[in-house]
């Protein structure tokens, strides 16, 4: 998924927002002030936001991998299979439809009707 390097770069900036959060909040309780204390808290809500989106992303990143490893993912939509269904199939599947509807309606779609 994440190389170890890159894990090692999130932690270290992680803990690096933290120690600035911590220090910010100490700084509002010395000195009584209101705006050092809100910035402590954003800077520490900026690290659990780049916590969260990096779980996210190793659950994403994991998926993906998984989806790669699957051979009707690999399909390109010029390979995809068309179906000829005839006309009395046709019938018994959905409502009777008339053959000139049906006809109409191929064009549109990827199933075209042989009499």
């Amino acid at each position: 998924m994440f190389t170890p390097l890159i894990v090692l770069a999130i932690l270290m900036v992680v803990i690096a927002l933290v120690t600035w959060a911590l220090r910010l909040m100490q700084e509002a309780i010395e000195h009584q002030e209101f705006s050092l204390m809100l910035a402590g808290c954003l800077v520490a809500t900026a690290a659990a936001a780049i916590m969260g989106v990096y779980l996210m992303m190793g659950d994403y990143m994991g998926y993906v991998s998984q989806l790669a490893q699957r051979p009707y993912v690999t399909y390109t939509f010029s390979e995809l299979p068309i179906w000829e269904i005839q006309a009395e199939e046709m019938t018994q599947i959905s409502l009777p439809l008339r053959r000139e509807t049906l006809q109409k309606r191929a064009p549109q779609t990827f199933a075209t009707v042989n009499p």
